[in-house]
């Protein structure tokens, strides 16, 4: 009972009731009225006795009753005429119940917007939501001390960064209002921007592009405004917007212009007629091709970022073996070539296998790198037929690259990691290397098979967009020159195809 109380105390409660209530009654008016028998004229002429009570006309039909039950009949002169015989016969006006029905349900709802009203004025930390929908929130972070010199790698980009906050610390109104960073992701963009405004002693604004977008009118253009009128509030201040592709694609594509809008304000905030000072947008994108090319005007500065190269890759090989992560019996000239091509957010992958997998040889990093690199690939689905060209496929590829002094480390069924001495400035005899490695595996089923099967087309795809840079390389004497070796190193092809398919991966030592 107690419990109950406590419910009916609740407004909200009350409110409910009262309108399941309103609604109930309209069903019980709506729905009381006895459905009355309808009858033909025969059947009219027999109930007709001196009985006959409550007899009315409405909308052309005629109501009545005998002992109790209840008759209408579509009323024409005949009709009435022989109930006149019997009874008198009223004229009824229709009351139209839907109308009641909509009035009480009108009501109940308004009843419930003025109590909803009420209360929330009345809450306490309680906002209009349309205000929630207006209002801007930017995540503003003073966080502790980021130099240049903690970040490994992109040395280029942040050489450019140095002269730049150099230029911004020292000038009281810095000429240069954006920068733009363009380049892959993951490869240090935002962690570079924040390291700008750590040098520059500045407040650093993060927003994502993708937050300016609202299906409302004018929303994405008043958060821009707020953005800049913020930033200048707190300044020295960098603003850094990422993936500004999101906001800045080419207007006239988009089929709302909201988001052209959106951008136009961009573009008034950066053309200086606000006068802010002391405030620099740094913007980054991997997707320079897509903005708009006024857009592309505002910004005085672009500096490009890419993926660590050699020298850099041992950077952070450096780093992990400085935390004490890497195996004893590893050499980190090996991972730098096998990790090519990895971005630093895939070297922090890295390290977090290696600890939650407590990696401590060379043989299990050498596994992590590939899965972060590859994806984990399972071989069971394989059957016999599938492991054997599979195999000899591998194995092929791994001694013809040993052939073409390539430095070969791992081979497993799906892949074989080499690498060359020159990674960016190839000679032609290193390319003409590459295509017969990447022949070896698909000759190598013709030859000792007699088959060819589908698992050539990523090294096809491979050879063909060589080939399309170097069309004066005559393919069919690398073809045969690619012949020749396997046929001459049939059996270690073999036997290393068995040991591959016993073993499942292998690591090839040097000296092999």
């Amino acid at each position: 009972m107690r419990q109950i109380q406590q419910l009916l105390k609740n407004k909200n409660i009350k409110i409910i009731l009262i309108s399941l209530l309103l609604i109930s009654l309209c069903f019980v008016i709506f729905f009381s009225q006895q459905k009355q028998k309808a009858l033909n004229y025969t059947e009219f002429n027999n109930l007709l006795n001196t009985n006959v009570k409550d007899a009315y006309l409405l909308n052309n039909q005629l109501y009545f009753s005998i002992d109790k039950n209840k008759y209408v009949i579509f009323a024409n002169d005949e009709v009435l005429s022989k109930m006149l015989n019997y009874t008198s016969i009223e004229n009824k006006i229709e009351f139209d119940y839907t109308l009641l029905f909509l009035a009480l349900i009108s009501a109940a709802f308004l009843f419930y917007l003025f109590y909803a009203s009420k209360n929330l004025k009345n809450a306490k930390n309680t906002q209009n939501p349309v205000s929630n929908i207006l209002k801007s929130e930017f995540k503003t972070q003073k966080s502790k001390f980021v130099s240049f010199d903690e970040i490994i790698g992109q040395n280029t980009a942040k050489k450019e960064l140095r002269k730049l906050a150099n230029l911004f610390k020292n000038k009281k109104n810095c000429p240069i209002k954006a920068v733009l960073l363009t380049g892959p992701s993951g490869v240090g963009k935002t962690m570079l921007a924040k390291a700008f405004a750590s040098e520059c002693r500045a407040s650093f604004f993060y927003q994502s592009a993708s937050s300016f977008n609202e299906m409302f009118i004018g929303v994405g253009a008043k958060r821009i405004r707020d953005l800049f009128s913020n930033a200048a509030a707190l300044a020295p201040s960098v603003i850094f917007i990422d993936e500004i592709d999101a906001l800045g694609k080419r207007r006239g594509i988009s089929l709302s212009n909201e988001s052209d809008n959106t951008l136009n304000e961009l573009l008034t905030q950066l053309d200086g007629f606000c006068e802010i000072n002391n405030v620099l947008l740094i913007a980054a994108t991997n997707l320079e091709k897509s903005l708009d090319a006024a857009l592309l005007r505002r910004f005085s500065k672009k500096i490009a970022f890419t993926k660590p190269n050699y020298e850099e890759r041992m950077e952070f090989l450096d780093f992990l073996e400085f935390k004490n992560l890497l195996p004893n019996n590893v050499l980190k000239n090996d991972l730098a070539h096998i990790t090519y091509g990895f971005n630093g957010a895939n070297f922090s992958d890295l390290e977090t296998e290696i600890l939650l997998n407590n990696i401590s040889n060379k043989e299990e990093l050498i596994k992590s790198i590939l899965h972060i690199k590859n994806g984990y690939k399972d071989d069971n689905y394989l059957n016999d037929d599938e492991l054997l060209a599979q195999s000899i496929y591998q194995a092929a590829k791994v001694k013809i690259a040993q052939l073409c002094d390539a430095n070969v480390l791992y081979v497993d069924l799906f892949s074989v990691e080499f690498s060359f001495k020159n990674e960016h400035l190839k000679s032609l005899s290193q390319i003409k290397n590459e295509i017969i490695i990447h022949l070896a595996g698909r000759l190598a089923n013709e030859i000792f098979l007699n088959e060819t099967y589908s698992n050539y087309f990523k090294d096809e795809k491979k050879l063909q967009k060589i080939l399309s840079l170097y069309k004066d390389i005559d393919l069919n004497d690398l073809k045969n020159k690619c012949k020749t070796y396997l046929k001459a190193y049939e059996g270690e092809i073999k036997q290393l195809a068995d040991n591959l398919i016993k073993e499942k991966v292998i690591f090839i030592n040097k000296d092999s």
